[in-house]
């Protein structure tokens, strides 16, 4: 009887040791995931912040030709505000992506915390870079938000 329940119990332990390391292996799968959805969070974040500062850069250039063209009779003020609506509208998509970043990083900061080194490493090293395009997307949505803000001459 006592070799048979050593055995049980020796077969229950080899089953939850089993079952811990299929969970410890979903977990590192999870993970090995959430890297790779970070590193493509990074490249998408990064080129948004590109393609805003670039949006950025023409609706500063075209608000001016806008105002001159305004204030010399060429369009009235409401064709005025109807040709910078898509830049108002790059603005509000700009801001929803700030959020959407914010959230993304903060969760891979979340899962490096219980991530083995490495992958830790790798999970920061996207927050980080996630950081830095959020930042570069902020500056490019006040530049934006200064740009639409501007009254027209005349």
């Amino acid at each position: 009887m006592g070799c048979g329940a050593l055995g049980a119990v020796g077969g229950l332990t080899g089953y939850a040791v089993a079952r811990n390391n299929a969970a410890q292996a979903h977990t590192e799968a999870d993970l090995n995931a959430d890297i790779a959805e970070a590193n493509k969070d990074t490249t998408y974040a990064r080129n948004a912040a590109n393609d805003a500062w670039q949006q950025t850069y023409r609706a500063r250039a075209e608000t001016a030709i806008l105002s001159a063209s305004l204030h010399e009779g060429q369009i009235s003020r409401s064709d005025y505000h109807a040709k910078l609506a898509g830049y108002r509208q790059s603005s509000a998509e700009m801001k929803t992506l700030i959020q959407h970043i914010d959230q993304r990083e903060a969760a891979y900061r979340a899962d490096a915390s219980y991530a083995a080194p490495a992958q830790a490493e790798q999970l920061n090293h996207a927050a980080s870079q996630l950081d830095s395009a959020r930042v570069n997307l902020t500056h490019s949505y006040a530049a934006m938000q200064q740009a639409l803000a501007e009254r027209p001459a005349g």
